[in-house]
């Protein structure tokens, strides 16, 4: 009755469900059939997953190394002219440093490319 008369049809009326073996067997092979799919989708996509974290986890030594340097700004380091010869390099600076809560350590790599050696 299910699949002859659909779903809000079913609902609307006041009448009880009446489910057939061969309701259930349809069912059955529709859901292992999507079942299956979602599985391959889902190991397709873990593995950029797993590249994207490995690449997180292997830049943190770099990131600890440089937090234990602190955070005192180096007076003579002869990039630190750039900034202010360069606006445009302060503004991009600033942006990507806001943006890298949501983005991560990509970012961050990204906004100091222009000073690092």
């Amino acid at each position: 009755d299910l699949s002859r008369l659909g779903v809000p049809a079913a609902v609307a009326s006041a009448s009880a469900f009446r489910v057939e073996e061969g309701d259930l067997a349809r069912f059955k092979v529709g859901f292992l059939k999507t079942w299956q799919l979602q599985k391959e989708i889902q190991r397709r996509i873990a593995i950029p997953y797993l590249l994207f974290w490995l690449c997180q986890v292997a830049a943190l030594p770099w990131s600890v190394m440089n937090l234990s340097k602190g955070f005192g700004p180096d007076f003579s380091d002869e990039r630190l002219n750039l900034l202010k010869k360069y606006d445009h390099l302060l503004v991009r600076l600033l942006a990507l440093l806001v943006a890298s809560p949501w983005f991560g350590l990509p970012t961050w790599i990204f906004a100091l490319y222009p000073w690092l050696p």
